[in-house]
């Protein structure tokens, strides 16, 4: 903005004071979408506003003339605005365009933008217009984008998504890319629910060369209808045209397409899905024709052990995470953000533990106990991190509330100790103070 004042203001200065050293120096089309082009890429909920005023700049000048690339910018910059939540604006903010109606202002000026640009076109010039394709995907992206944040209207708004997808098609010269399929797909899994991930897929099994972003979106839509077995059904069956179809037709599933069905599996419903999760993150490990888990796939399964009414998930987990750190101690040990995972692991398995159900058996408790201390000590142990966080004391300190005998020996030494440790690095908080309490009146 900065720069652009001055270069305008530069070559005023220069005309009035009948010429000078800028008064050939002043903006033109390219400089307006150059502006233009850094309120999108910065985002936020002022990118399209901030874009349609300098593309009424433009529009009102009489020496400056906008492009295809001026209103494919504007798109652009609405599109961004589309992903911000209108609930998060203040009233003094309420004159941007965010959400829906970013959404739809960008549909309007596409529609200006075809009535311009494309159907005035000879096939010819078409054809030689390959970023003709780009303000139509941006504007999809953008009722993708306004899906995420209306849970009233968000089938409205996957629905004009998709039904740009097949204005793309009814226009000659203009085709869908895969950029354009996977942002109507998006918008329908955005939605929820099976109808919307139904059409997701119709989309999907509409394409000539899908991508993994394709599947990917199709199999989180799938996951967030609680429908599990059909992301897993679909996935198999990519794996199955993997091994007999030709490129470019084919899809060889990767790792983060395994992860996606994982995550189907920890969140169903299904009475099995925890045991569906386990097996799957047990195939990718043995079997050769599968991708090998990453540090994202063990995580997964271990969230859902910590979360799930499970006897036995204190071990299991415990399991999953000595896995975890067998294939993969390298990049915890190298990689920070891994090892901000690697807190999460351990955390996971103390959750596990320390909410094992007051139904379980004996055996099944004296084994969360034996974990929990167990990957408490580790913890205190590994190099990966700097000990355990805040969480880490919390669940181990509910988990000896829980697990271990009223007035045992074992207990009161477990937490005075813990405690001691807490309270020397700073960490004790009012949950932690209510444990010791209620520990200490049992």
């Amino acid at each position: 903005e900065e720069i652009f004042d001055s270069m305008q203001s530069f070559h005023t200065n220069s005309m009035e004071s009948g010429g000078g050293p800028y008064q050939h120096v002043k903006p033109d089309s390219r400089t307006y979408n150059t502006l233009m082009n850094a309120y999108a890429i910065k985002g936020g909920p002022e990118a399209g506003t901030k874009a349609l005023e300098v593309l009424s700049r433009i529009q009102n000048s009489s020496d400056v003339k906008p492009n295809p690339i001026t209103y494919s910018t504007a798109i652009k910059a609405l599109a961004k605005s589309a992903s911000v939540d209108p609930s998060s604006q203040s009233d003094s903010n309420s004159d941007v365009l965010v959400g829906e109606c970013a959404a739809y202002r960008a549909l309007n000026l596409l529609k200006f933008f075809e009535s311009r640009y494309i159907l005035s076109q000879t096939d010819e010039e078409k054809a030689k217009g390959n970023n003709l394709v780009i303000p139509y995907n941006s504007t999809i992206t953008a009722f993708a984008n306004a899906a995420q944040h209306s849970s009233s209207n968000a089938s409205s708004l996957a629905e004009e998504a998709e039904s740009i997808l097949k204005r793309m098609k009814a226009v000659e010269g203009i085709q869908p890319d895969a950029i354009s399929h996977n942002a109507a797909m998006l918008a329908w899994a955005r939605t929820g629910g099976q109808p919307a991930a139904l059409r997701a897929e119709l989309i999907l099994r509409s394409m000539k060369n899908p991508t993994t972003v394709s599947l990917s979106t199709v199999l989180n839509a799938w996951a967030q209808a609680d429908n599990a077995p059909k992301a897993a059904a679909l996935l198999s069956e990519m794996e199955k045209k993997a091994r007999f179809a030709t490129a470019p037709t084919r899809i060889v599933p990767n790792t983060v397409l395994y992860n996606n069905v994982l995550n189907a599996w920890c969140k169903s419903s299904e009475p099995d899905a925890l045991q569906n999760a386990e097996a799957l993150l047990g195939r990718m490990e043995s079997d050769p024709t599968c991708k090998r888990p990453d540090p994202v796939s063990y995580l997964t399964v271990l969230n859902a052990l910590s979360k799930r009414h499970a006897p036995d998930r204190a071990h299991r987990a415990k399991s999953v995470l000595e896995k975890l750190l067998a294939n993969h101690s390298t990049e915890l040990a190298s990689n920070h953000r891994e090892g901000i995972n690697a807190l999460k692991a351990y955390n996971y398995v103390l959750a596990a533990c320390a909410y094992t159900p007051p139904d379980a058996s004996d055996e099944d408790r004296t084994s969360a106990a034996d974990v929990l201390v167990d990957t408490f000590r580790q913890m205190n142990h590994r190099g990966q991190f700097e000990g355990p966080d805040q969480e880490s004391y919390t669940l181990f300190l509910r988990g000896c509330c829980n697990l271990f005998e009223d007035g045992s020996e074992d207990r009161r030494l477990l937490i005075e100790s813990t405690l001691r440790v807490c309270d020397q690095r700073g960490l004790v908080n009012e949950e932690i103070e209510m444990l010791a309490s209620r520990s200490a009146e049992r």
